[in-house]
């Protein structure tokens, strides 16, 4: 595969989980608030806000580099046996605490911006200094239950692919070819971008109204 396939690849990958996320938040909103739900009106808050809340994403993106960092400084390290010495070891583990710090301090902002940014014509950047200010030492809160979430769905999507695998599994035995697998991973991880979403706006909201 060529270079420009991967990153079309990638490109479409992210407008699709920016229509996704945007999607959700709508509906999410609709749901808690009890307003119907318009066709029209839910194309128009889908794809209007898309590029600000896609400049908030590449942002996160970039914002995600220290752990770039920390991978890439973790692969030569066990290549070169660096971690084999004890005090290294605990030079590389005060590293990676502070990456992974930088990473998300940097980040906890700019999620939550992502969130307040899918009202159509907001500024990106306008609502990441407003996301910035409300996040003020709740940054730790936000990623403790933001980690207990994604572990609790993590959890689930590992059981279910497992049942998944084994109905496969038993079918096949009794002859059976039906490819469940391919099927029931993309319908977990659907579930699962669905699961964060509204977890994200839940907390938004929650946030905003302290």
């Amino acid at each position: 595969m060529s270079e420009l396939s991967k990153g079309a690849m990638v490109a479409g990958f992210l407008v699709v989980f920016l229509v996704a996320f945007l999607l959700t938040i709508y509906s999410t909103r609709h749901f808690v608030t009890r307003e119907k739900i318009v066709l029209k009106e839910m194309i128009k808050n889908v794809f209007r806000p898309i590029f600000a809340v896609g400049v908030l994403l590449i942002l996160a993106i970039l914002q995600c580099l220290p752990i770039l960092i920390l991978v890439i400084v973790y692969d030569s390290a066990v290549e070169t046996n660096f971690l084999a010495n004890f005090w290294y070891a605990i030079l590389f583990l005060l590293f990676a605490i502070l990456m992974c710090v930088v990473s998300g301090y940097l980040l906890a902002p700019t999620i939550v911006a992502m969130v307040a940014a899918s009202i159509p014509k907001m500024n990106p950047f306008k609502t990441l200094a407003g996301a910035s200010e409300i996040m003020n030492k709740k940054r730790l809160q936000f990623w403790m239950m933001f980690v207990m979430v994604l572990v609790a769905v993590i959890v689930i999507f590992v059981v279910v692919i497992l049942m998944i695998v084994g109905l496969e599994l038993l079918l096949r035995q009794m002859g059976v070819e039906i490819l469940l697998v391919p099927i029931g991973v993309i319908a977990m991880m659907s579930f699962a971008e669905i699961v964060m979403t509204v977890y994200l706006y839940l907390y938004y909201r929650a946030l905003i109204n302290l």
